[in-house]
């Protein structure tokens, strides 16, 4: 008799041990931090064209994002020294911009960043796509779709003739259709395609 109540004790502490640390796992899921991106463009009879982007905390708990910016591809880079031929170092490494970084967010709370000349600036081809990322504290990326946004930003024809001759080529008809740079591993199948296969890109207005 003993030993069934003893067994019987040993049954009901293992099943409220497992609920309890099941429970436990639960509020760890829901109180973690949740980032959600955007971005948006703005143009007034004003203002010139202008792009927001937009990080928010959509969980129950603040947190920090290490960084908020627009990733373009991983690159092939030489480092040459000043008068010099040959490159003193090579390799790889990520192209793009960032945004912000540092950005506190209490639960709840959303904050925008003008990301109009950072984009500009990185010199690219109009119609190329970049891809908006964000890091969280343990330095994870989230992230958002892909988008010409200097294309979003110029329109469709803009009136390049106030640029100089070196800057126009980035508003010209490209040879081919331009894809975002790849994120995330043939083998995540259970995340979106595009971000493991830039072939299946697509832009907004072809969606």
């Amino acid at each position: 008799m003993a030993d069934d109540v003893t067994l019987a004790i040993a049954l009901v502490g293992a099943v409220t041990g497992t609920a309890a640390s099941a429970a436990q796992v639960y509020s760890i899921v829901r109180d973690r931090p949740r980032l959600e991106l955007d971005a948006s463009t703005h143009e007034s009879i004003h203002d010139a064209p202008s792009l927001t982007v937009t990080v928010s905390n959509a969980g129950t708990r603040p947190t920090t994002v290490r960084d908020v910016g627009f990733f373009y591809d991983v690159v092939e880079f030489k480092a040459i020294r000043p008068g010099e031929d040959q490159p003193v170092h090579h390799g790889k490494g990520e192209a793009g911009c960032s945004i912000a970084k540092g950005v506190f967010l209490e639960a709840g709370e959303s904050k925008n960043f003008d990301a109009t000349d950072k984009v500009f600036g990185l010199n690219l081809h109009a119609d190329q796509p970049l891809r908006l990322y964000a890091k969280d504290m343990r330095g994870r990326r989230i992230w958002a779709g892909a988008v010409p946004v200097v294309r979003l930003l110029s329109g469709p024809e803009p009136d390049v003739t106030a640029l100089p001759e070196s800057e126009r080529w980035r508003f010209e008809a490209p040879e081919k259709r331009l894809l975002p740079g790849k994120v995330e591993p043939a083998w995540k199948f259970w995340v979106k395609s595009d971000l493991r296969k830039p072939s299946s890109w697509r832009p907004p207005w072809e969606k």
